[in-house]
């Protein structure tokens, strides 16, 4: 499925802006950043929506205002649906790679993993995790802003709070950092169990 919304795009932009003028019922011309995000503006003509019968130009009491049409509630409709199905699509594609993770840390006999990375893939791994034979028993992240807090329903620690945790694998769950969290970070941590990065081969 071709991405329109998931990166910046004219598509995207447009849903944002007539999420937006749906709400507030009206904008004001001249338009006002403050009103509208201002990426939409950069990358938007609203002359083409009001030419394509999407938006319509009011006047009331002298001053002038953009609104939705019918049509053009129609087309936020058609657009914010379209933005939902990528959202499923990503989400399906996602929970793939998540069902294979989870089959290649249980191959190699992981039962009880520490995540390092507080990250948003952290996050989603824990959930997939849920229903496995894998428990997770902590997350750990170098971030001391992070520390106490929950993901899902595992907490985040930092690292000189492994001491006393029982597990056999550490499972780093960052992109960014994966290469430096495997080569020195994760050799501090007690001796003895596996470390493996989520986005390599375990």
């Amino acid at each position: 499925m071709e991405q329109r919304f998931l990166l910046p795009s004219p598509a995207y932009y447009e849903m944002q802006v007539l999420l937006r003028i749906d709400r507030a019922g009206s904008v004001s011309l001249p338009l006002d950043p403050r009103e509208l995000p201002l990426p939409s503006l950069e990358h938007l003509p609203i002359t083409r929506l009001i030419q394509e019968n999407i938006l319509a130009v009011r006047e009331t009491k002298g001053s002038h205002a953009v609104v939705l049409t019918d049509a053009g509630r129609a087309h936020m409709r058609r657009l914010v649906i379209d933005y939902h199905l990528e959202l499923i699509s990503l989400g399906e594609s996602s929970e793939g790679f998540f069902r294979e993770r989870v089959r290649a840390l249980t191959a190699v006999g992981c039962k009880r993993v520490l995540l390092y990375g507080a990250s948003d893939t952290a996050r989603a791994l824990v959930a997939f995790l849920h229903d496995s034979p894998i428990t997770v028993v902590g997350v750990i992240d170098d971030d001391a802003a992070k520390r106490g807090t929950q993901l899902g329903s595992v907490r985040v620690i930092g690292p000189a709070d492994v001491a006393g945790l029982e597990f056999d694998t550490v499972v780093v769950t960052t992109v960014a950092f994966e290469e430096v969290i495997l080569r020195e970070r994760a050799a501090r941590l007690p001796g003895g169990q596996k470390v493996v990065g989520l986005f390599e081969s375990a």
